[in-house]
């Protein structure tokens, strides 16, 4: 039975207790499904009910507790038979789980409330654990970034990294709220900031300013703290292959093309059957330029294009830029006059990168003969050949 026919099972079983074991342990993200086993397993129904905003709401949650309370007897001894075999540890780890899925649930019957269902929840939590428990303070922060109150949730965050520095979690949502804030042009109250409003006359659009505000906050005292967030993240977990796609990312944005191949190589080392990151590894290469460059360049377009030889265009293009560019700088190299030392240069690379060139051309020649941008194709690979 694979673990979908097994939450299945649970669920029409109605084991409560079994489905949130169930979620956790294969790491699930079933936010509604946490929620509605989760207040039933405490004995909480109340939880999921809305805030009372008007007589009309306070009439309707009385009757509604009317009516739980008019249930049969043996529903209600059934539910205390339940919650009398959670011992603490399991009713914490329930309530952690209802805080997070409250936060993360988009269903039409929690969404509008979830904040107030995740408040309870950590309200529980704080009596269990108290206030300065590292557990409780993770959830409070989540719940403020939640009501993006993003100031006061990286306070938090800070102060746990100063009690422990390698707190992944910390780390980790540190970096991302900086990270995020990078794409938000607006103040700390909400309100556009008055340089972007300010822009081009008042004629920029928010989409325009937005990406203005993007590449220029890296180049801040902001985008240094982004960096060293990352920096301090993967200090203590550089197995992370995600966050060194973000550390491409970021060098990309600030012009660091060598930072972006250091940060590509783990990423084919994580991934070293992916193509796609091989594909990337040699366009940072290329960037870089120089004919160590290039050969690394070239043997990760060769790579790509083993893994993926029938619909990788880019990794053919790239093959004949970086072979172009190899015989051109040995060329240019070759027809000095006033060389005070004559550079040594591999055949064997030359002829590689000859053969290299020529396999590329016939490769995309074939891809768009009888194509519109045949002709075009044909004519700039004719350029190349040697």
């Amino acid at each position: 039975m694979d673990p979908d026919q097994q939450l299945a099972a649970m669920i029409e079983k109605s084991d409560n207790l079994g489905v949130l074991r169930h979620i956790r342990a294969f790491k699930l993200r079933k936010p509604d499904l946490v929620l509605h086993h989760g207040t039933i397993l405490l004995g909480q129904p109340d939880l999921l009910l809305k805030p009372v905003t008007d007589t009309t709401d306070q009439q309707r949650q009385q009757q509604q507790q009317q009516q739980r309370q008019q249930q049969s007897p043996s529903f209600l001894s059934s539910l205390t038979t339940i919650f009398s075999k959670i011992n603490e540890s399991e009713r914490l780890a329930t309530l952690e789980q209802l805080t997070i899925a409250a936060l993360d649930t988009n269903s039409p019957s929690y969404a509008s409330h979830s904040t107030t269902i995740a408040e309870r929840t950590l309200t529980q939590i704080r009596d269990l654990v108290g206030k300065e428990s590292v557990r409780y303070r993770n959830l409070l922060a989540l719940c403020l970034e939640r009501q993006e109150n993003y100031t006061d949730a990286l306070a938090i965050y800070n102060n746990l990294l100063a009690d422990n520095p390698s707190n992944v979690h910390a780390l980790r949502r540190k970096y991302t709220i900086l990270r995020a804030r990078q794409y938000i042009p607006y103040g700390e109250e909400g309100e556009i900031d008055d340089a972007s409003a300010a822009a081009n006359g008042g004629k920029e659009t928010a989409l325009t300013a937005l990406i203005r505000v993007r590449e220029a906050a890296l180049t801040t005292a902001n985008g240094m703290e982004i960096k060293e967030a990352l920096n301090d993240y993967l200090e203590r977990n550089g197995s992370d292959a995600s966050a060194w796609v973000e550390m491409t990312k970021i060098c990309a944005e600030v012009g660091d093309y060598s930072g972006a191949a250091y940060s590509g190589e783990e990423i084919v080392l994580s991934a070293p059957l992916n193509a796609e990151a091989h594909c990337a590894l040699g366009d940072w290469y290329a960037t870089v330029g120089g004919r160590e460059n290039w050969k690394a360049a070239r043997k990760h377009f060769a790579q790509s294009l083993e893994l993926d030889p029938d619909n990788n265009l880019r990794a053919l293009f790239g093959l004949v830029s970086v072979a172009e560019s190899f015989l051109d700088d040995v060329e240019a190299a070759g027809g000095g006059r006033k060389k005070k030392k004559r550079e040594v240069v591999n055949e064997e690379d030359v002829e590689m990168a000859k053969d290299l060139l020529k396999y590329g051309t016939d490769k995309l020649s074939a891809v768009y003969k009888g194509t519109p941008m045949g002709g075009l194709v044909e004519k700039v690979l004719g350029d190349m050949e040697r």
